[in-house]
């Protein structure tokens, strides 16, 4: 899929080190089952002193559903973790066309 979820992190402290976890559906290798996982994203502040973090959760081919997203600032008075969860999705589909003919009237044959 090739996919991005930006995580972003607005806080009123400079220096931390927030994380969240992802937590998954994905189908096995097999495609026989969906097994639920989950990932820590650490973020990264944008410029030293912004106040503002960033992280990335790449959605990998095989993940069924994004079952929650938990943020946790990992200090002594964790702030809350707001997350923005707009997200935005993308189908392909692929077109095939049976080769018609006409007759000589211009009547199609299937």
């Amino acid at each position: 899929m090739g996919d991005t979820i930006q995580i972003e992190y607005v806080s009123i402290n400079t220096g931390l080190s927030p994380k969240v976890i992802v937590v998954y559906k994905e189908w096995n290798d097999e495609r026989t089952a969906i097994l639920e996982k989950s990932e820590d994203i650490v973020l990264e502040e944008t410029q030293k002193g912004s106040k503002k973090y960033h992280g990335d959760f790449e959605l990998r081919e095989g993940i069924y559903e994004i079952v929650s997203l938990k943020g946790d600032s990992l200090k002594e008075a964790p702030d809350k973790i707001e997350l923005n969860l707009k997200v935005a999705g993308m189908t392909c589909m692929q077109e095939e066309h049976k080769k018609q003919r006409l007759n000589p009237l211009g009547i199609m044959k299937l």
